[in-house]
Parts: structure tokens; C-alpha cells; sequence
């Protein structure tokens, strides 16, 4: 049961990630009206980074690439 509730958290997330309003308020919302409790929302995002980065690696690597330290500084 505990993993059926963090998986549908993490579909509500990742759904939500993607609409220009707040993904982590939609879960806390739906976890106040089903009456669960939030364990680990931060798993939720390490999990939404992990799938941005997984997704736009090329990009990430090619502006890592160009990166100078003049740039940085």
C-alpha cells in the first residue's frame, strides 16, 4: 500500500511539473484530501531532476562543454 501511495504522488508530481504552477502544492493538496501523510518529498524531486537530466543530457553536456571560467566568473 505505501508504495502504491508514493507512486501516485510521483505521477501527480511529474504531471504537474510540467504545468507552469506549483507540482509539490497539487501533491500536498491531494495527500490533505485522501488523508495521507508526506514522507519523502524530496524523492519527488530528486526524481523530477533525475528525469530532466536524463532526458536533456545532450543539451547539458554540450553547454558544460562551452562553459569557460570566464564564463563562470
Amino acid at each position: 500500500m505505501e508504495h502504491r501511495r508514493e507512486l501516485l504522488s510521483g505521477l501527480l508530481h511529474g504531471a504537474a511539473d510540467a504545468l507552469p504552477v506549483s507540482s509539490s502544492g497539487h501533491v500536498a493538496a491531494a495527500e490533505a484530501l485522501l488523508g495521507w501523510h508526506a514522507e519523502d518529498t524530496v524523492g519527488l524531486h530528486a526524481g523530477s531532476l533525475a528525469a530532466v537530466v536524463v532526458a536533456f543530457h545532450r543539451e547539458a553536456v554540450a553547454i558544460l562543454r562551452r562553459l569557460t571560467w570566464r564564463r563562470v566568473g
